[in-house]
């Protein structure tokens, strides 16, 4: 058995679990491994609260042995991996060959709203699809190989939002029956044309799949469904969009529910539109920027193209392309480079009339 060096942390916050996953591994780019992190999400950012590990190896098995490291219970938030009746926090399990399911277990959860964070290394080789099912909303959430996959959802006072088992990743063979990956929502795009609201969508791997429910909240809670648009059954990317009728002086909170022919429900991320102050502006969200990607609420009153750049502290600037917007508000998804370093940013967007839009970001 590997032998580890155990090293000791201050830290504020984090669970001695978490601190575990943290310092025993060091990365190596041959390894196989899925991580997963419980955070909490507030005013203040994620704090990370527990988390737990999964190597994949052609000299592990998937019985429990000294291989795998037992949970110690937390007094705050506690998320492992079920196997049988053991909690585990760091397992070794062999090579996926055609289909695996990670049980994760979560407890001493409060009502507020979480993370959950998926870190895939070098499973995407294994002709593999993966995603997350939420029990509770009836929800599977596709999720990278070779990436980071972040998953916001709440605990309420709801006794089944809090569900020990509400999580569980699932991998299936690509090629095999039912293996085929959930449909994934690519964007979701608000833009405000008068006393319209323009809702757009774009989608990927949609077969399978019978309509499109359009939802709408005032407060980002209670949704409701407002159009329905049917399903393409199209291999290959596809865009959607429909006009609704709303005020602009209020905030607008849009979904999409996508129902498949077994019925299965998944939902996309949920876009805000805020209210019209009738003059330009920007807002970012998230902000501090997670994954490289964030939305962009606009309101302009030129229609043209927006020239998009990105300035670092050292005064280093990068394009990144042009927007072609029309007076109103919109919300724009926008991917940083790859090579974008964590840090702190100005975000600048040149109108056509040489005006300038400036939004100071930060990058974890």
């Amino acid at each position: 058995m590997k032998k580890f060096t155990l090293t000791k942390v201050a830290c504020s916050g984090i669970s001695l679990t978490a601190i575990l996953i943290l310092s025993l591994f060091t990365p190596a780019s041959a390894q196989v491994r899925m991580r997963a992190n419980l955070m909490i999400v507030d005013a203040n950012g994620t704090t990370l609260m527990d988390g737990n590990m999964t190597n994949y190896g052609a000299n592990y098995s998937n019985a429990i042995d000294g291989y795998d490291i037992w949970k110690m219970s937390n007094f705050g938030e506690n998320f492992g991996i079920l196997r049988s009746t053991a909690n585990l926090v760091i397992e070794r399990r062999s090579l996926i060959a055609l289909a695996d399911t990670t049980y994760f277990r979560m407890w001493n959860v409060q009502q507020r709203n979480y993370r959950l964070q998926v870190i895939t290394e070098n499973l995407h080789t294994f002709n593999l699809v993966a995603f997350v099912r939420d029990s509770y909303l009836n929800q599977d959430i596709p999720v990278l190989l070779n990436d980071t996959s972040n998953i916001n959802f709440t605990v309420t006072s709801t006794p089944a939002s809090k569900a020990q088992n509400r999580f569980t990743l699932i991998y299936k063979d690509i090629n095999s029956s039912g293996g085929a990956l959930p449909v994934q929502f690519t964007t979701i795009q608000l833009q405000r044309k008068n006393n319209e609201v323009q809702v757009s969508w774009g989608v990927e791997n949609e077969i399978n799949m019978v309509k499109y429910v359009v939802e709408y909240a005032a407060d980002a809670v209670h949704f409701s469904p407002v159009k329905e648009v049917a399903s393409s059954n199209s291999t290959s990317s596809r865009s959607y969009s429909i006009a609704d009728n709303r005020s602009a002086a209020t905030d607008h909170f849009y979904r999409i529910r996508a129902v498949d022919l077994g019925g299965k429900i998944q939902y996309s991320a949920i876009a805000r539109l805020g209210a019209s102050k009738g003059e330009q502006g920007i807002n970012v969200y998230p902000n501090p920027v997670t994954n490289k990607k964030c939305q962009l609420q606009l309101d302009v009153t030129q229609a043209g193209n927006y020239t998009v750049s990105l300035t670092s502290m050292n005064g280093q600037r990068q394009e990144l392309g042009k927007l072609s917007l029309t007076p109103g508000q919109s919300l724009q998804t926008l991917s940083l480079p790859k090579n974008t370093a964590p840090g702190i940013y100005r975000l600048q967007l040149i109108a056509p009339d040489n005006s300038v839009l400036i939004k100071t970001i930060h990058e974890l």
